[in-house]
């Protein structure tokens, strides 16, 4: 638990003269950790479109070709 809540920090803020402060938004890379519950939880953005959590994509198909079973 020790190494997420440190990456985490080491993510998310910078410690100038001991006092921490957060990083500006475009300092945060879409790799960054974003919740100590979720570790695959992350931001990115997508166009105009902010993305903060666990993005997935799917897709699907109608040829007929395939077949369920």
């Amino acid at each position: 638990m020790y190494q997420v809540v440190q990456r985490l920090f080491a993510d998310n803020f910078r410690l100038d003269a001991e006092v921490v402060q957060p990083k500006a938004n475009d300092e945060i890379t879409a790799e960054c950790l974003q919740s100590l519950d979720d570790q695959e939880a992350t931001y990115r953005r997508k166009g105009e479109q902010d993305y903060k959590g666990y993005v997935a994509n799917l897709s699907e198909t109608c040829d007929r070709a395939i077949r369920c079973s």
